[in-house]
């Protein structure tokens, strides 16, 4: 039989005496007695929650369950409950994953933001380091922080320069025909790149100059342009025949017109001397040809003074603080703008680099995964962004808002799929690879 905890306690209502069973006075007394019990009770129980309300009762917090991200994580943050008329404070103390060097660690925390996060864990941010998330980012239940080491070298390469080929047309080779003339010599140049390393491993490779040492020659090649086809020969007049002469005209004949407008002066003995002619006693004598006009003076015009502009006194530049603001992706530049363009096109870079369809399926896993091949995808709680999750402010720097490659990156699915198989080459060899070891660490 099972025993219930408690159950020799006397029941709430047994009494020797049933209040039925008393007199009408009596009644009336004892329920006086439990009025004033209960009004001092309830005295007492205010009391002591004043005293205490300090000591024991706090804010109500309620975590609001964000959408899965990428890395599994689901970005939480307080919400107002409507008690204080206050957004609710954090946890006091939660536990966060903090990952440096690839070794993953948990810790608990009181601090509010990942800047205080970073001062409780004494690490400086320098140039050689970067943080997952922006330092102003709030600390919530579950957070994964990645602090990662950067290292960013210059390194040269040896490449070749490719020579280009002029065509020069020769009437005697048959049209079409092509001969080489001068052979051309590749030539050869040294580059020099920027690469940026984290947790030794390539990310980023920008190209800074590059120094021509051996100059490529041209080729040269003979163009035919000779018929193919029999060539016509000229036809001759018969033997025997005159050729067809055309009378030339006399010297003696007469035009049959005029000059330009008809006009006929042989009546009156040719055209007359400018000068000559009758003249109206009326009208305005003509200067003469050898006269010269005589100029009129002119007073000369004094330029009104100008006043020199007074010079303005620019303010001092003031320094702009890094914008915060999440960079315009729009519609997406070239292919792979939708999952399936996506898949496909990745599908077939990684054959281009020798990965069969083994490979190709783990890729797929991997990164239906991390972004479900959207490269709009960003993770709520860190600076993860597009189909291969790149943290923007690690692989890219602080200013990856601002920054003409990360932008690039952002805004062409084919970048990032470029991007995401150099650094699975890079990091792990091969996409099964990295598939494994997302499954055992939750992140690649």
């Amino acid at each position: 039989m099972a025993s219930h905890r408690g159950s020799s306690r006397r029941p709430r209502h047994a009494h020797p005496v049933s209040a039925v069973a008393q007199p009408a006075h009596t009644r009336l007394a004892a329920l006086a007695v439990l009025l004033t019990t209960g009004v001092l009770a309830a005295v007492t129980v205010m009391t002591i929650g004043h005293v205490r309300a300090d000591a024991d009762i706090a804010p109500v917090t309620v975590i609001e369950r964000g959408p899965a991200t990428a890395d599994g994580i689901h970005g939480g943050l307080p919400v107002d409950t409507g008690l204080t008329g206050q957004p609710a404070q954090p946890f006091a103390s939660v536990e966060v994953s903090v990952r440096i060097d690839d070794e993953r660690t948990l810790r608990t925390t009181q601090a509010s933001t990942v800047r205080d996060l970073l001062v409780e864990l004494g690490v400086v941010l320098g140039d050689d380091t970067a943080v997952s998330h922006d330092l102003d980012a709030p600390i919530v239940k579950g957070l994964q922080l990645v602090i990662a080491r950067i290292d960013s070298k210059a390194e040269t390469a040896s490449t070749e320069v490719p020579f280009e080929t002029a065509e020069v047309l020769d009437p005697t080779l048959p049209e079409g025909e092509r001969v080489v003339r001068t052979a051309g010599i590749v030539g050869e140049a040294t580059t020099t790149y920027l690469v940026r390393y984290v947790d030794r491993v390539e990310v980023l490779r920008t190209k800074v100059v590059a120094t021509v040492r051996a100059e490529p020659r041209d080729e040269v090649v003979r163009v035919g342009t000779k018929p193919l086809g029999p060539v016509p020969t000229p036809t001759t007049p018969p033997s025997g025949a005159e050729p067809e002469t055309k009378p030339s005209p006399s010297p003696d004949a007469a035009p049959t017109s005029g000059p330009i407008g008809g006009s006929d002066h042989s009546g009156d003995g040719g055209a007359q001397e400018p000068g000559t002619g009758d003249q109206n006693p009326d009208s305005p004598a003509r200067p003469s040809s050898n006269e010269k006009p005589t100029p009129t003076p002119v007073a000369p015009v004094k330029p009104a003074p100008t006043q020199a502009p007074k010079p303005t006194p620019s303010a001092s530049p003031k320094p702009t603080p890094p914008t915060t603001q999440e960079p315009d992706v729009g519609a997406g530049k070239g292919q792979g703008t939708s999952p399936a363009s996506a898949k496909v096109l990745a599908k077939a870079k990684a054959a281009g680099r020798g990965w069969g369809r083994n490979e190709q399926a783990c890729l797929v896993k991997l990164w239906q995964q991390e972004s479900g091949w959207n490269f709009r995808a960003k993770n709520p709680s860190s600076t993860a962004r597009g189909i291969p999750q790149a943290m923007m402010s690690i692989h890219f720097g602080a200013d990856w808002r601002t920054d003409p490659a990360a932008l690039a990156y952002l805004q062409t699915p084919a970048i990032q799929i470029d991007w995401g198989l150099n650094y699975i080459a890079h990091k792990h060899g091969t996409p099964c690879a990295a598939q494994d070891f997302s499954l055992d660490h939750g992140w690649y």
